[in-house]
């Protein structure tokens, strides 16, 4: 359904923290310039809650609205899930920011802080799965019996990256399998949740480029851990809210 709104009633996706997303000056300025030209806008898609009205992806068309003053915009107003609302957020990171390994990291981060609130649905993880694979939000280190008595929690790398669609056929059985970007972007998170690196370190870096940083980091883990005592505790929540407090 399209409506005229009020700009001032339109907000950032919920999921999408703005302090962890750059605004990009030349994308605003070539927005505002398409404006000048043709007085259009593009689609924004949003959804109402509570008379308000929150966009799904567009964020840098709000910034070019407010900055050229207009007071209503055309929108395309849908019923969307908080499900929805996070996979379009995903795929518009990856045509609007490429491979930015950050900007990656923080959408997966966003994601399983949805799930560990109960606010969206991974699936259940299969009977089979072995423990060792069984992960608990919204931390992305193993765990163990910690927390078992909190399924609604679980979840697997592989539920993860198929929510999102970040995954790639493994050619063989035409099974499918996380692809190299929710690869990269949750082991960023695991050396941030364990303390190897910060997310300045990967701030602004192409995927391929945190790679080789990540896996630095990951040998400087491994010669930490050989070092260090067999009773080594497991990362723990306060390890997530330090992870949290990084981005």
């Amino acid at each position: 359904m399209h409506k005229n709104v009020a700009v001032s009633k339109l907000d950032a996706n919920p999921f999408r923290r703005l302090e962890s997303y750059p605004i990009d000056r030349d994308k605003v300025d070539a927005l505002k310039d398409s404006y000048r030209e043709t007085t259009y806008w593009g689609n924004i898609l949003c959804r109402e809650v509570s008379g308000r009205f929150q966009i799904a992806y567009g964020h840098h068309r709000l910034v070019a609205l407010k900055e050229c003053k207009e007071t209503k915009v055309d929108v395309i107003v849908r019923s969307l899930s908080d499900e929805d609302m996070i996979r379009i957020m995903a795929r518009e990171n990856m045509e609007e920011w490429g491979s930015n390994a950050s900007i990656e990291t923080e959408t997966l981060r966003a994601t399983l802080d949805a799930f560990a609130e109960g606010r969206i649905s991974l699936g259940k993880v299969p009977r089979d799965c072995p423990k060792s694979k069984i992960l608990y939000a919204p931390l992305v280190s193993n765990v163990g019996s910690q927390n078992e008595n909190e399924p609604q929690r679980q979840y697997t790398k592989h539920m993860l990256a198929k929510f999102l669609g970040w995954t790639k056929s493994d050619g063989k059985e035409r099974a499918l399998k996380p692809n190299f970007a929710f690869q990269t972007a949750f082991r960023a998170l695991e050396l941030i949740e364990q303390g190897y690196i910060e997310p300045k370190h990967i701030q602004g870096k192409k995927r391929k480029e945190a790679a080789v940083i990540l896996s630095e980091a990951s040998h400087a883990h491994r010669v930490t851990e050989n070092a260090a005592s067999p009773n080594t505790p497991a990362p723990t929540q306060q390890a997530c809210r330090s992870r949290n407090a990084h981005f």
